[in-house]
């Protein structure tokens, strides 16, 4: 068979530019652009770190940069042990069957209980700031892990106003077992900031938590992680947009509110509702701010959550852009506090 004039030899060995060839390269125009500003925001942070600790004309700086740094540090140290745990749990129990997920969420729970009660009586024999600051990560990580696997079954799982009552009987929950660990403790009758500060951060990171898990529930319609979330849509970027602005407005009431009350004169109960409201409300806007952040580079990437390109870019430019915000904020707290 001949082949017609019209059509030369050489294309025959290349590809059809069909729609799979389309899809590929739009994939690997995405992951590029994550590479880059990957490899630009940790040079940039990089240097600016660097700079903030050897400099010596702003003591102040250099404390916060170092606190930042060992704080982060202590972060990736948490991040990573609960990927080793949960990683190690299904190389050992094997395919995800009911029973071996009901196992995980048990385990989860006791996991969870161990730390709350455990952590504090370590910290009693041996106070290290170190261990103070891991303790405190490791706390609300284990318990907004266990408290968002429990509210992964049903009824709770089914809509978003179940799983707001869910949020508010994990929270409820969550202050009996922070009362009855003072309890234990002989501790609930005094009230102590430097000891119990560990505590009361742990619990605003859960509670803000599960707020931001009920806010992405009520937006999209669909439990954040199940399978059925799809895309990020303008409307719901919008609406994240709106929660985020009223949730920093929360943390700036609190925060005055805790400046002007003189809370030495108050009842023990009334100090430490008000620190762990205040510590519950910048958690909650440090969620919705990372949210917002990663639903807004979706938008731009147009992820449909089943692409791993478009997820893996996302992953990197939302690091960049937190980061670039986390120094901004700490240079420009720094020079106004110098100011005043």
């Amino acid at each position: 068979t001949e082949l017609p004039l019209s059509v030369a030899p050489s294309t025959l060995l290349q590809p059809p530019a069909d729609g799979y060839s389309q899809l590929v390269d739009r994939e690997e125009l995405t992951v590029k652009k994550g590479d880059a500003m990957a490899f630009c925001g940790v040079l940039g942070f990089g240097m600016l770190a660097f700079y903030a600790v050897q400099q010596g004309l702003i003591p102040e700086l250099r404390t916060r940069t170092w606190r930042l740094l060992s704080g982060t540090g202590s972060l990736f140290i948490t991040v990573l042990l609960f990927m080793a745990m949960k990683k190690s749990w299904k190389l050992c129990a094997g395919a995800s069957t009911q029973e071996s997920r009901l196992y995980a969420d048990i385990f989860s729970c006791v996991r969870f209980l161990i730390l709350l009660f455990g952590v504090p009586a370590l910290l009693r024999w041996r106070d290290n700031a170190a261990l103070r600051i891991l303790g405190t990560h490791l706390i609300g990580f284990a318990g907004a892990d266990a408290f968002a696997d429990v509210l992964r079954r049903d009824p709770f799982a089914l809509h978003a106003g179940y799983y707001l009552l869910g949020v508010i009987s994990m929270v409820l929950l969550l202050l009996c077992l922070l009362f009855t660990c003072k309890k234990l403790r002989g501790a609930w009758q005094e009230y102590d900031e430097s000891k119990e500060r560990q505590e009361h951060e742990a619990t605003g990171f859960i509670i803000g938590f599960l707020i931001s898990m009920f806010v992405r529930f009520a937006i999209t319609g669909s439990l954040p992680g199940s399978k059925k979330a799809g895309g990020i849509r303008l409307t719901h970027l919008i609406w994240m947009m709106a929660v985020t602005g009223t949730s920093m407005k929360l943390y700036v009431m609190t925060s005055f509110l805790s400046a002007k009350v003189n809370a030495a004169e108050r009842s023990v109960w009334f100090q430490r509702s008000l620190k762990i409201g205040k510590e519950s409300c910048a958690m909650t806007m440090a969620w919705m701010i990372f949210y917002f952040v990663q639903w807004f580079f979706w938008h731009i990437y147009a992820v449909d959550l089943t692409v791993e390109a478009g997820k893996y870019s996302t992953a990197l430019s939302v690091a960049v852009t937190l980061s670039g915000l986390v120094m901004l904020t700490l240079l420009v707290a720094t020079f106004v506090s110098r100011s005043w």
